[in-house]
């Protein structure tokens, strides 16, 4: 074949993929329900039946069959089929859901070297291959030099310039060959958001700490640059060399990573402001929270508990932390879940509460054993 330059056709973006499908309203139910996509205005004169999808960035066509009779729909899970992939955050999150949805799926594990990608594969209602994966670990390293200005994941003015020049910083290459600046941070994150929204995971601190490590391993290649750059009389404002491209990764490093560990940080912060407020009438933590807990996060939730309780017995002389919306029923239904003893005060009794009892306690006696893990609630 004749060689033809890069993106002859000077292609923008792929738009949408075309699937047939046997009933379109249960298919758009499908994409819709299952995986998030968005159904759109479908231009009127189509002579055919279908729906028109949208979501992530690209689009979905679905066109009905013309004769569903003679459709063969497929069974087995083939990982080598026809497919379309879908990146997430947690491959545990997604697993849990198919696996509540009672949808089949097949998960393999894609080793390279030091990176592990996860991979789950199920069929659509007609047999058509989905993958979801976190493939995005894995860096995109074209064979072609002349080609790398496409293959990029993330796109920062000029340095697809650089990567495509004779000379090509050793940071750069080295982020797209084996380091992959920033993944750890992007780790940290998505074991934060693996958790059910309003718990709190332990906090990781080897690897909270390698991604701090990671930063000042960041500053001071960044520092050496710009000194470098300083001693030549190059500026970084208008010299576009090697140099300056190895600076403005390991820049862009720093500001992602600090960025990550704010995030995970503030969000664990919300949570356990929120736990405050949970265990405001207890001294006693339940150990399993504070096993969970930094140094820094117990000593926050220690002294705003403690902020809280002074405030409302000095100030005001009101509890803040009562449920606002009033209970149907004073009493609830718990099970003691472990041992608490015999002829314990509460407001209305002296009762005995051993572990695996049954019993009507009013509520306001039951949430403090409910929140030390010692008692739960029965709905039903």
């Amino acid at each position: 074949m004749k060689e033809i330059g890069v993106n002859p056709l000077f292609l923008k973006s792929l738009n949408h993929i075309s699937l047939q499908c046997r009933s379109v309203e249960e298919s758009v139910d499908f994409y819709v329900k299952i995986l998030g996509f968005v159904q759109i205005k479908r231009p009127g004169n189509f002579y055919f039946d279908g729906a028109w999808l949208f979501g992530y960035g690209i689009g979905i066509h679905l066109i009905q069959f013309q004769d569903t009779n003679n459709v063969t729909k497929k069974n087995e899970i083939n990982t080598k089929d026809n497919h379309i992939s879908f990146q997430c955050d947690s491959i545990g999150v997604v697993e849990k859901k198919l696996k509540e949805m009672v949808i089949s799926y097949k998960k393999q594990r894609v080793d390279e070297g030091e990176i592990y990608i996860d991979q789950l594969f199920f069929h659509d209602l007609d047999g058509f291959m989905i993958e979801i994966c976190n493939c995005d670990v894995l860096p995109v390293i074209p064979i072609a030099r002349d080609m790398v200005r496409s293959c990029l994941r993330f796109h920062v003015p000029g340095v697809e310039a650089a990567v495509t020049s004779t000379k090509v910083c050793s940071e750069l290459r080295d982020h797209l060959n084996r380091k992959m600046y920033g993944r750890k941070a992007s780790q940290l994150l998505k074991e934060f958001m693996s958790s059910e929204p309003g718990q709190i995971t332990a906090f990781n601190n080897d690897l909270f700490n390698q991604v701090t490590e990671e930063c000042n391993g960041h500053f001071l290649h960044l520092q050496a640059l710009l000194r470098k750059m300083q001693e030549e009389g190059s500026s970084n404002q208008t010299s576009k060399n090697a140099d300056h491209f190895g600076a403005l990764i390991h820049h862009l490093s720093v500001v992602r990573n600090k960025r990550c560990l704010l995030a995970y940080v503030y969000n664990r912060a919300e949570i356990i402001h929120n736990l405050a407020w949970t265990t405001i009438r207890h001294d006693i933590l339940p150990d399993e929270i504070v096993k969970k807990l930094s140094n820094s996060e117990y000593d926050y939730l220690k002294n705003h508990s403690a902020a809280l309780k002074s405030y409302m017995s000095d100030s005001i002389d009101l509890d803040l932390a009562v449920d606002m919306v009033p209970p149907k029923d004073p009493y609830i239904k718990v099970r003691v879940l472990e041992d608490i003893g015999n002829e314990i005060v509460l407001s209305d009794q002296v009762a005995n509460l051993p572990m695996h009892a049954i019993l009507f306690l009013k509520r306001i006696d039951a949430e403090e054993y409910i929140s030390q893990g010692k008692m739960e609630e029965l709905t039903s």
